[in-house]
């Protein structure tokens, strides 16, 4: 069973800080991960993660891996997909931004 937790009252680092500790009540919800990914976004932007010490933006990863159930890795890629663009999408399926040049030509493949 996939579970998250309503984040909207965490607004302050200290407020994160407490959770992390576990001494704040949590509601869980079932989410898909477009959800998981717009409340990484909405947690960047009420916690003004781009404004942080290097310190509290580690807090906020540590945040926000134990409310997705992320890897450290992914909330990483997330929050530079953030920072570059402010947003998160789904990039799984698309091509790359640069795919390895193609060997044969179209013309080559018919042939085959």
């Amino acid at each position: 069973m996939i579970v998250t937790l309503q984040t909207e009252r965490v607004r302050t680092l200290e407020d994160a800080r407490a959770f992390l500790t576990g001494s704040q009540a949590l509601d869980f919800n079932g989410v898909d991960r477009e959800a998981s990914y717009d409340l990484v976004r909405r947690a960047l932007v009420r916690l003004h993660y781009d404004r942080l010490s290097k310190r509290d933006n580690g807090l906020v990863k540590r945040f926000l891996e134990k409310i997705t159930d992320f890897s450290r890795a992914q909330v990483t890629r997330l929050i530079a997909q953030h920072r570059a663009t402010g947003r998160i999408e789904d990039r799984r399926g698309k091509s790359p931004a640069k795919p390895f040049r193609r060997r044969h030509t179209d013309a080559d493949i018919r042939l085959l």
